[in-house]
């Protein structure tokens, strides 16, 4: 299949280029000038870059490349944002991805994944959002929803916390590791928050293994689950592994005013590989 990719260089993006790769897929990037290609390094002999200018534009590379499928993982989190953040929010979020879905239009592509936040629901409601992230997350599938209407059939996966090999989003679990392998102090809250983590090749895994049937694009959402561990489990795990009790002290910190203690659920969970985060803690 081809294959269009928005947020290719992202975490999660960088990762499933290499999945879709291994399943002999054709694949393409959008990239936009800012975005750095470092994460794509190894693979930027097998895959299509389209650079977008004013010259190069979302609607001519849908029409060049003419995928099969689109996959938007492209997103601009900011958890607590500043007034400063707010038209990159909208513009990441919002616009850029209508952009996509009006190309995929004019040029009749009708297949499209979509990534999205389980922030959108917390106290697991319908819609209740952590933050303005998740509300843009929230705004640009409504709008999904007027494209659906005009032949393009999605589908939408929502994500918790997610983890894996080269990450450098300095996530609560990598700063956990990096302390404890240090032997260096880290303060934190008193740990009571309940953490849903899918590793990132069980998350490509199950997406390169699924889009190849238009069954599954279905116009609705699923969540996927990975290891549900309380932080503070977690912590005690790792300061185990690497012979550093002590080094983790809970309860000098105040939790964030936003801070969400269980993870939030509404759409059918999907329960992926549940040996995955000891696994990788034992390769580390």
């Amino acid at each position: 299949m081809k294959i269009l990719i928005t947020g290719a260089t992202g975490f999660i993006g960088s990762h499933l280029i290499v999945s879709l790769l291994e399943n002999k897929n054709v694949i393409a990037i959008l990239k936009r000038d800012k975005t750095d290609l470092k994460n794509l390094t190894r693979y930027l002999n097998k895959i299509q870059i389209y650079q977008l200018n004013k010259d190069n534009t979302i609607n001519s590379a849908m029409k060049i490349f003419s995928p099969d499928i689109v996959i938007h993982l492209a997103t601009l989190y900011i958890n607590n944002h500043r007034d400063e953040d707010i038209d990159d929010l909208i513009t990441s979020n919002i616009s850029f991805g209508t952009h996509v879905l009006e190309a995929m239009k004019n040029n009749n592509i009708k297949y499209i994944l979509n990534i999205g936040t389980r922030w959108q629901h917390i106290g697991n409601k319908p819609y209740f959002p952590a933050n303005l992230y998740a509300a843009t997350k929230e705004a640009f599938k409504d709008i999904l929803i007027y494209y659906e209407s005009q032949g393009i059939q999605s589908k939408t996966i929502e994500l918790c916390d997610t983890y894996g090999n080269e990450d450098t989003r300095k996530k609560v679990m990598d700063l956990l590791i990096t302390a404890c392998q240090k032997k260096e102090i880290l303060e934190l809250t008193q740990g009571e928050q309940i953490l849903d983590l899918a590793y990132v090749r069980d998350i490509t895994t199950f997406i390169s293994t699924n889009i190849v049937s238009h069954v599954f694009f279905d116009n609705k959402t699923i969540s996927l689950s990975g290891t549900i561990i309380k932080l503070r489990d977690l912590g005690a795990i790792i300061e185990k592994k690497y012979d550093g009790v002590g080094i983790l002290k809970w309860g000098f910190k105040p939790y964030r005013i936003n801070e969400v203690m269980n993870p939030p659920l509404y759409y059918k969970k999907i329960v992926l590989n549940q040996n995955s985060l000891q696994e990788y803690l034992n390769r580390l």
